[in-house]
C-alpha cells in the first residue's frame, strides 16, 4: 500500500495497440507477458477521441477530459493573429493531468514518453518527455540533470527512430525500432532504479509508427504474416517482452492498467479536402508572380516524386540534407495557406482526419463569415455537400460522419476547436497534407508510404489486486485516469468528464466510495517564460511531423 487509502498503480501505454493484432499474436503465443496479464485481469475495448489522433487522446487520458477542457485538438493549431500552423506544446494543455493531482498529494510519480509533455515540468519524480521534442541537445527531462545522463547512458537518447521507411528497407527499419526499444528500455530500467515510483504513466510509441508503414492490405489476420505485416508482429512481440519486464518489477501487488490511445486499421487513402473546398468556391488562391511556378510544381509534384523515388533507391535518409524551408515546400505541394485569398475564402482545413474550420469575423485575422446565424447556415450547407462525396470505385459516400463543434467538445477551450468534424470512409482515409492542385478528384493514394492508419478502437487490460478479472464491452480513454486517481485512494476531481470504471473493481477497491473533489485548477506552467521551442527547433519538431504524415 502506498501512502493513503490506495495501492501502488502503473499505467503502461502501447500507442495504437489494437485488438485486431493482439488476439491473433496471443493465441499463437507470441505475446505471452499481455496473454498473462489479460488471464488474470479485465479486458476491454477503450474508445478514443473524436478525432482518434495521438495528442489529444493521450492529452485526454492523461487528464480525464475532453479536448473543449484541456485544449489539444491536433498536432498543430493556428499560431493565434495568424494563418501559420505551428506544432502544439505541452504549455497549449490545459488542466491538471494524473501526475500533476498525484504529485500534490505527495506520492512519487514516473512520466515517460508521454505525448504533449514537452517542454518538461516539475513532478515529484521524474518525467522523459516523448514525440514534441525537438531533439536529444535539448532539456528533455525533469530533473533537467537526468537528459545528460540519459544521453550517456544509451550513447544518445532517441526521441523517435531514426531510419527512413522505403521499399527494401523494411528490416532495416524494424532493428531501427528495436534500436529505439532497446534504449528506451535500458532508460527506464535506469530512472527505475533511481527513481521509485507510486504511480506512473510509461508509454511506448513503437506500436503505432510500425503499424503506420506496415500494415497488410485486408487487415492483420495471422499470426506469423508475410512481410512488410511480420514485422508489425516483431514489434509487438519485442515491446510484449520489455513490457512483461515492467509487470515483474512492479511485482503482483501494484495495479497494473495497459491502455492505447486508438486502434489501427488498413489506410485505402487520401481526401484533399481544401481541393475540395476550392472547387465549391469556398476557398480562394490568390494569383501572384510565383503563382504559375507553384502551380506547375503542384500539378506535376516533382520534387514530390523525386523523394519518392529516393526512398525506393533506399536514399530517403538524404532528404535530412534539405535545407527544412525546402523540405516543408515538398511536404505541402508548394501551395500552402501563404497563397490563399483569405479576403475572399469562407472556409479551410488543416489537421488529421476531417477538419473544417470557417473564416471566421473577429477569430481569424482576415475572417469573412459572419458568426451566428450565418456560420450556422454555412456549416449545414458543408455539412450536406460532404454528403454527396462519391467514392468513384464503390458509388458510395465516402463521408460517413458530420459533426458540429458542440455535438463533440466542450469546455473552456471549445471554440479552438474544428467548426465541423467529419470522418472519412470510416477513418480508413486520412486528410492529405497537399492542396490536391491537379489531381484528378478529390481522393487520392495513400501518402507517405503508409499503410496503416488510425482507428478509434484500442485496448485496455487492467489487472492487479483491486482489479476483478472478467471482461467488459466498452470504456473511453477519458476514463483512466479518473480510476487511477481511486485506485491510488485519490478523490476525482468533478470537472473530470471520464467516469471511475467501477465494473473492474475487486472488492478491496469497491468498498471504498468514490470520492469527488472540486474541479483541479490549471496546472502550474513551465518555470521558463521562455518560448517552448526556438524557430530551429520548432522546424525540426515539424519536419518529424512531416515526414510520419502528421502536419500540414
Amino acid at each position: 500500500m502506498i501512502r493513503g487509502s490506495g495501492r501502488k498503480t502503473i499505467v503502461l501505454g502501447l500507442d495504437g495497440a489494437t485488438w485486431s493484432v493482439l488476439d491473433p499474436l496471443m493465441a499463437a503465443g507470441r505475446l505471452p507477458q499481455l496473454a498473462a496479464l489479460a488471464a488474470r485481469g479485465v479486458r476491454a475495448v477503450a474508445l478514443s477521441t473524436t478525432h482518434p489522433v495521438s495528442p489529444v487522446a493521450w492529452s485526454s487520458i492523461a487528464t480525464g477530459k475532453n479536448p473543449g477542457k484541456h485544449g489539444i485538438f491536433d498536432f498543430g493549431r493556428r499560431a493565434p493573429g495568424s494563418y501559420r500552423i505551428e506544432t502544439i506544446s505541452a504549455r497549449l494543455q490545459r488542466g491538471p493531468t494524473l501526475w500533476d493531482l498525484a504529485s500534490r498529494a505527495g506520492l512519487r510519480c514516473g512520466v515517460f514518453n508521454v505525448p504533449v509533455t514537452y517542454p518538461p515540468r516539475e513532478v515529484n519524480g521524474f518525467m522523459v518527455t516523448s514525440i514534441f521534442t525537438p531533439s536529444n541537445q535539448v532539456t528533455f527531462t525533469y530533473p533537467a540533470a537526468l537528459s545528460a545522463e540519459l544521453n550517456a547512458l544509451v550513447d544518445g537518447y532517441e526521441i523517435v527512430t531514426r531510419e527512413v521507411w522505403g521499399p527494401g528497407r523494411e528490416r532495416a527499419y524494424v532493428d531501427s525500432i528495436f534500436q529505439t526499444i532497446a534504449k528506451r528500455e535500458k532508460a527506464l530500467d535506469w530512472l527505475l532504479d533511481r527513481h521509485p515510483i507510486d504511480c506512473g504513466m510509461l508509454v511506448y510509441n513503437e506500436t503505432d509508427t510500425i503499424q503506420h508503414k506496415a500494415w497488410p492490405a485486408g487487415g492483420f489476420r495471422g499470426a506469423a504474416p508475410p512481410w512488410p505485416a511480420e514485422g508489425v508482429a516483431l514489434v509487438y512481440e519485442r515491446l510484449d517482452a520489455a513490457l512483461g519486464r515492467l509487470i515483474e518489477r512492479f511485482g503482483p501487488d501494484t495495479n497494473i492498467l495497459l491502455a492505447s490511445d486508438h486502434g489501427a486499421g488498413e489506410m485505402r487513402g487520401v481526401m484533399y479536402i481544401n481541393r475540395w473546398l476550392m472547387d465549391r468556391g469556398y476557398l480562394r488562391l490568390k494569383r501572384s508572380l510565383a503563382y504559375p511556378l507553384k502551380w506547375f510544381l503542384a500539378r506535376t509534384d516533382l520534387l514530390v516524386r523525386a523523394y519518392r523515388a529516393a526512398q525506393v533507391l533506399g536514399l530517403g535518409a538524404l532528404g535530412r540534407l534539405v535545407p527544412g524551408s525546402l523540405r516543408e515546400s515538398v511536404a505541402t505541394s508548394f501551395v500552402s495557406f501563404d497563397d490563399v485569398d483569405w479576403p475572399h475564402t469562407q472556409a479551410y482545413s488543416f489537421g488529421e482526419f476531417g477538419r473544417i474550420f470557417l473564416n471566421l469575423k473577429g477569430r481569424e485575422p482576415q475572417g469573412v463569415v459572419e458568426p451566428g446565424a450565418e456560420a450556422g447556415r454555412l456549416l449545414d450547407r458543408l455539412a450536406k455537400e460532404l454528403g454527396e462525396v462519391l467514392d468513384p470505385a464503390t458509388g458510395r459516400p465516402v463521408v460517413t460522419r458530420v459533426l458540429r463543434r458542440d455535438e463533440v467538445f466542450h469546455g473552456p477551450a471549445a471554440a479552438e476547436g474544428p467548426d465541423l468534424l467529419f470522418v472519412i470512409d470510416d477513418y480508413a482515409r486520412d486528410a492529405s497534407v497537399q492542396f490536391g492542385i491537379g489531381r484528378r478528384g478529390v481522393l487520392g493514394e495513400p501518402e507517405f508510404m503508409d499503410r496503416g492508419c488510425h482507428r478509434p478502437e484500442g485496448v485496455l487490460v487492467a489487472a492487479g489486486p483491486d482489479i476483478a478479472p472478467g471482461r467488459l464491452d466498452r470504456v473511453s480513454v477519458l476514463d483512466v485516469t479518473p480510476t487511477v486517481l481511486h485506485l491510488l485512494g485519490l478523490p476525482v476531481p468533478e470537472d473530470m468528464d471520464g467516469r471511475v470504471v467501477t465494473e473492474i473493481l475487486a472488492p478491496s477497491a469497491a468498498s471504498r466510495p468514490v470520492v469527488r473533489a472540486a474541479g483541479g485548477a490549471a496546472a502550474p506552467p513551465p518555470r521558463s517564460a521562455e518560448p517552448a521551442m526556438t524557430a530551429d527547433e520548432q522546424r525540426e519538431v515539424e519536419k518529424r511531423l512531416h515526414d510520419l504524415g502528421y502536419l500540414d
